[in-house]
């Protein structure tokens, strides 16, 4: 009965010590009752055997009906719960499956707003930012183009502003990358100091330039994403200055596999920031003591782009700061070297190519016929505006339809067309194109023309069938290259 019990009620390492310890009591009576037959009851009659036995089966079977009993209640419980928690865990997969129905649908709602809200604001900075650029290309006037560089500032971080938004939403989707390409440190440390300098000028601080002379001329990687790292790093310093300096810093380590550690550091005379607080401001739209920089602009997303733009990279940005003193941000990432030549004093070449703004056309085609497809009169004017010095002929078409009935009458070298239009929209315009009879465009590349900046859109327009993309606001360079 004692060894059943243990095989019915006992597992691991209790069953192993019961069992033995069950049996060594067994050997145990069997020993002494051998040794010591004196101990042992003598069953001197039949009548005492017969009632020995029914005695020990009575006894045996109660225990066993008892052990089996209490056994089987133990399942049912076990098999309740069991059910119970089956019951629980398919209420809860159904529940998460509508959760995730739920997410996915808000997802795309908030890609939906995004692309539409990115169109319609990006619109209207086209054409400022566009007859701005027809300003300083044409005016002989010094103070007329002091003015117009400062509406290019504004409306550039304006710009900026909008682009932080969706590269929030890139990253949290994970669609953002690197698009890696030669590019020339002179070029991107130009463009990156050239906003800084004139703001840091306005609230009168001074800004140090300590840049290495043995930096590589021209090196590979992702410029634009260098150039928004050193922005955003740069923007926050100036606006956290309220007196002192500003020191940037560039040191380069040559390695032996053709590459180079680029090493920036960007150190200012600041309020600082709390030790508790440095790991906070890399959240997305968190402000760090709101009451005390509530003048201070943003939208608290600089840094959390910054951060996860290095990640990419495989850097991370180091903070060091003193509060109430100033703070010092840097990193360091690898680059190839495609050109090994040094840039030699950097003080002297980035006043050469900051003595005074000149602008030259980068090609010309007096042959060349364009069509420019978009519903606003003023993206059409901003357009042929950039394309003047090239000497393009240029016709435009208000809609889809126009361009459809253009587009049977002449033969056209490229044509730009937008994508947000009343009536047929460029998607639909382009589709048709493919099977328009008569139509003498058909070799013509398409590149299409959009506000919508949404994390993929370049990659769908693309797979559909576009021979480019051009984002709007329309960079100059972009639109000749």
């Amino acid at each position: 009965m004692g060894i059943i019990f243990i095989f019915m009620l006992l597992d691991g390492m209790d069953f192993v010590f019961m069992l033995l310890t069950d049996v060594a009591i067994i050997i145990g009576c069997y020993v002494v009752s051998y040794y010591h037959p004196d101990y042992v009851i003598s069953l001197d009659s039949d009548r005492s055997v017969v009632f020995d036995v029914i005695q020990s089966l009575l006894i045996s079977a109660f225990a066993i009906g008892a052990i089996i009993k209490f056994q089987k209640s133990i399942y049912v419980n076990l098999y309740k719960q069991a059910s119970i928690n089956n019951d629980d865990l398919l209420e809860k997969t159904l529940q998460a499956k509508k959760a995730e129905r739920q997410a996915q649908t808000a997802t795309e709602a908030k890609s939906s707003f995004l692309a539409n809200m990115s169109h319609e604001i990006r619109t209207p900075i086209n054409t400022i930012m566009g007859m701005d650029e027809m300003i300083l290309r044409e005016t002989s006037e010094k103070v007329v183009e002091e003015y117009a560089l400062d509406i290019k500032a504004a409306s550039q971080n304006l710009l900026s502003l909008i682009n932080d938004i969706l590269d929030i939403t890139k990253i949290e989707s994970g669609k953002m990358g690197l698009v890696n390409g030669e590019y020339q440190f002179m070029s991107l440390m130009h463009d990156v100091l050239n906003n800084v300098m004139i703001r840091a000028k306005e609230k009168g601080l001074e800004v140090r330039l300590n840049i290495a002379s043995n930096i590589p001329c021209d090196m590979f990687g992702d410029d634009v994403r260098i150039r928004q790292v050193l922005t955003n790093i740069l923007t926050n310093a100036v606006k956290y200055t309220q007196e002192g300096y500003i020191d940037i810093s560039a040191t380069c380590k040559r390695n032996y596999d053709n590459t180079a550690d680029l090493t920036f550091a960007v150190r200012d005379t600041g309020i600082g920031i709390k030790q508790e607080d440095i790991k906070r401001m890399f959240e997305s739209f968190e402000r760090l003591e709101e009451n005390r920089n509530r003048n201070i602009e943003g939208a608290g997303l600089g840094m959390a782009i910054t951060q996860n733009l290095l990640k990419m990279m495989g850097s991370n940005l180091e903070v060091h700061s003193v509060y109430g003193k100033g703070s010092t941000f840097s990193f360091t990432i690898n680059q190839e070297i495609v050109n090994a030549e040094n840039i030699g004093d950097f003080d002297q070449k980035l006043r050469q190519l900051t003595s005074s703004y000149e602008y030259s056309t980068s090609f010309e085609a007096p042959k060349a016929k364009f069509l420019v497809v978009d519903d606003n009169a003023m993206n059409r004017k901003v357009f042929v505006s950039l394309l003047k010095e090239a000497k393009v002929q240029i016709e435009e078409a208000a809609g889809g339809e126009e361009c459809l009935a253009k587009i049977k009458k002449e033969h056209y070298d490229m044509i730009f067309l937008d994508h947000m239009m009343p009536g047929l929209d460029g998607l639909e315009t382009f589709k048709l194109m493919a099977s328009l009879e008569g139509n003498k465009c058909l070799g013509t590349p398409v590149v299409a023309l959009t506000a919508n900046a949404i994390a993929g859109a370049k990659e769908r327009y693309m797979t559909l069938g576009f021979h480019g993309f051009l984002s709007k606001p329309i960079v100059p360079a972009q639109l000749e290259k």
